[in-house]
């Protein structure tokens, strides 16, 4: 079979209707109404535009309350009909940019802390301290210590990798959807929520607990060199 979709979803060629469910960025497409649904609402992709209102109102970041990902669907997309920006990218781009680092370092390691959620295995619940949560079995106390260990292993590799490694686990606990909650693998949409749209006071720890981390950082390498 064959389907095509244009810039916002509208299907422009179908082979075979109905074969598979799955629409425009992975929402469930309805052959009668021709509209996707994602978690929180449905999407036309005929207008582009959602059938009601962001449910979070203007805390989606965008003033249009209808619009798909603030009308770039080429850079973003919203899999539960609310938008959702890569915080840790730009947390860590900015915090690297004031430290110091040269544009082509601060894109790399955000690129690497980014890629930090996406390493094998490191969503299942007994690694939850490298994002800020506690195991099923761990208290507070014992998730934060985790979460310090963790990041001084990564500081340790000496390498950029490791440095995104770190800063992401620096900056997760500032999150309302981690904070050191017990996390047992299932993602729910208040956590969702809470990671797509921080306060500015939340921004600004995670941002001021990055300046630390690479203050360690540098001076780890330096005392490597001879």
């Amino acid at each position: 079979m064959t389907t095509g979709v244009a810039l916002f979803g509208n299907v422009i060629l179908d082979t075979n209707p109905g074969w598979q469910p799955f629409g425009f960025a992975g929402g469930l497409y309805d052959q009668q109404t021709k509209l996707t649904r994602f978690g929180a609402r449905d999407y036309d992709a005929e207008t582009g535009r959602w059938t009601t209102k962001d449910p979070i109102g203007f805390n989606g970041g965008d003033t249009n309350l209808y619009g798909y990902t603030a009308n770039d669907p080429v850079n973003f997309v919203d899999v539960r009909g609310l938008f959702i920006g890569p915080w840790h990218s730009l947390i860590t781009f900015s915090a690297m940019v004031a430290s110091g680092y040269d544009l082509y370092t601060a894109a790399f390691t955000a690129g690497a802390n980014f890629g930090a959620d996406f390493t094998k295995g490191s969503q299942k619940p007994e690694n939850a301290n490298q994002h800020g949560m506690a195991t099923p079995k761990q208290t507070v106390e014992e998730a934060i210590k985790g979460n310090e260990k963790f990041v001084n292993e990564q500081l340790a590799k000496g390498d950029l990798i490791g440095l995104g490694a770190a800063l992401h686990a620096t900056e997760d606990p500032f999150a309302g959807g981690h904070g050191y909650k017990t996390w047992d693998g299932t993602i729910t949409l208040e956590h969702i929520l809470d990671d797509a749209f921080p306060s500015v006071s939340a921004l600004y720890g995670a941002f001021m607990a990055d300046l630390q981390v690479l203050e360690r950082y540098e001076k780890n390498n330096r005392a490597r060199c001879p």
